[in-house]
């Protein structure tokens, strides 16, 4: 799938286009043009080399608990038995007051884990790119890691996943539904 240069000049053309993309298609070009290099300035929002060559996976995984509609979250509790089961470091980035106070509650109750401070767009690739996987509810980060390469699971609360899904990857796995929260167990069934 091309990306367009201007990916919301493409898609808005005309009343009604972006809202007839299936929404994995607006998250597709998204991701692209985020890495996606203009040659006519030389910039983009997230160049390919602000996420260094990958050397090997670390034996962290990173929990992406933080999304923007609260039906779209997933318990704490269910965060912090996974990651207690999961019996390796976790990592919880976040990138508002909430979303901090949220991954510390969640820490707190871990022996391995770690709320990093406030992480710019290609720290951020970074940390999703080496990561053991990425576990995380319909976010746009959740898409980002998937679209880096690295093992994803795809928690659904509050969205459908056959419409904001991670779709088209083999390591890319999603769990869960509208109204449908998933079990633990089968978060860590879909990472086998």
């Amino acid at each position: 799938m091309a990306c367009p240069r201007n990916v919301t000049s493409q898609l808005t053309r005309k009343p009604g286009t972006l809202t007839a993309v299936p929404a994995l298609s607006r998250v597709s070009f998204t991701v692209m043009a985020l890495l996606t290099l203009d040659a006519a300035s030389g910039s983009s929002y997230l160049s390919v080399s602000d996420v260094a060559p990958l050397a090997a996976r670390s034996s962290r995984f990173v929990l992406l608990t933080m999304t923007s509609r609260a039906d779209k979250l997933w318990p704490e509790a269910r965060w912090i038995e996974l990651a207690r089961s999961l019996a390796a470091p976790v990592v919880l980035p976040w990138g508002s007051a909430a979303e901090k106070s949220r991954a510390e509650r969640i820490a707190g109750g871990l022996a391995r884990a770690s709320v990093p401070p406030r992480m710019a767009l290609g720290e951020l690739g970074a940390l999703l790119r080496e990561a053991k996987a990425v576990i995380g509810v319909d976010t746009g980060l959740t898409h980002l890691a998937a679209a880096l390469g690295t093992p994803t699971v795809g928690i659904y609360c509050g969205s459908d996943p056959a419409l904001t899904g991670l779709h088209g990857l083999a390591f890319a796995k999603n769990v869960g539904g509208p109204g449908r929260p998933p079990s633990v167990a089968d978060v860590l069934g879909t990472l086998q």
